[in-house]
């Protein structure tokens, strides 16, 4: 059995990405660890995820994974994208919808940074389209207030519907990301804290991480 820790405070990112990994791979065991991490102040969420995963492993010196990620309102670019957690504390969710009324089109990115080497960290991204939509009523849950306001493509519900309809994951930008750190981690040999030799290139997006820089820590909530 390989053990994989992630270092999140966000248990409903935990429960996803564990019920995910354990229904393509039972041969990992994920660990929550809730690990203070800075993190680079940045509007780059596969940066900011390399960083953390960086910086985790400086203490940790354990394969792990870490999660970045936000929503993005597609006629302001990347906003707010890894600021989604300070600005819909500011404005809140009818404050998100007036800022999209005018094109509501977005979408949902998870970047999944995983680590065991220092120096050496790998990335892997989902992304859900869709549309925001205006609040109604009280946020369902706390740590994903944004699916109460997002419909994916090919869906008539919001994403906090379907979560509550155990059918959000054919939809996941979590699980597109989760999928592809599984076929990584099937070609790769995860080391122990004192083996730590990496896999040769495999065919994936990876690439190296600097010295983390360090910021407030964020754990996004969607």
């Amino acid at each position: 059995m390989k053990k994989l820790i992630f270092v999140t405070g966000n248990k409903s990112k935990f429960q996803d990405v564990q019920r995910y990994l354990k229904h393509i791979d039972s041969n990992i065991e994920l660990q929550m660890e809730d690990l203070d991490v800075p993190e680079l102040q940045s509007l780059n969420v596969e940066k900011i995820a390399k960083e953390k995963a960086a910086y985790a492993w400086n203490i940790l010196k354990k394969p792990l994974i870490v999660d970045d990620g936000g929503i993005f309102i597609e006629q302001y670019n990347q906003f707010p994208g890894a600021l989604s957690k300070h600005v819909v504390k500011g404005i809140g969710l009818a404050g998100i919808w007036k800022l999209a009324e005018n094109n509501p089109r977005a979408h949902f990115m998870c970047c999944i940074a995983y680590q065991d080497e220092t120096d050496k960290s790998y990335v892997f991204t989902g992304t859900c389209p869709g549309k925001i939509i205006p609040p109604v009523g009280a946020i369902r849950n706390p740590d994903f207030p944004y699916t109460d306001i997002f419909v994916p493509d090919g869906s008539e519900k919001t994403y906090a519907q379907l979560r509550e309809d155990q059918q959000a994951a054919s939809f996941s930008h979590r699980r597109l990301a989760v999928e592809q750190l599984d076929v990584f981690l099937r070609n790769h040999s995860m080391p122990d804290a004192s083996e730590c030799t990496l896999c040769n290139h495999i065919g994936l997006n990876f690439s190296k991480v600097k010295e983390p820089r360090s910021k407030k820590n964020r754990d996004l909530p969607f």
